[in-house]
């Protein structure tokens, strides 16, 4: 019974973290280009998405393990 208690609570924490991170995408790409970057800077920024996605499969996987 432990394990099904340890998946619950993983799939739940998944579903938590996902909501929160569809809801934070687009705030960050308003803030980002409302940032007026430009050159490498703008390139940069311009991966913060990415990488908040990246961080959310990340989380997403390990959760589910």
């Amino acid at each position: 019974m432990p394990e099904v208690r340890e998946f619950v609570v993983g799939f739940i924490s998944v579903i938590i973290g996902i909501v929160v991170g569809v809801t934070l995408i687009p705030v960050i790409n308003t803030a980002i280009q409302n940032a007026n970057l430009t050159g490498t800077q703008a390139t940069l920024a311009g991966l913060i998405p990415l990488m908040v996605v990246i961080g959310l499969v990340t989380y997403s996987i390990k959760s589910m393990i």
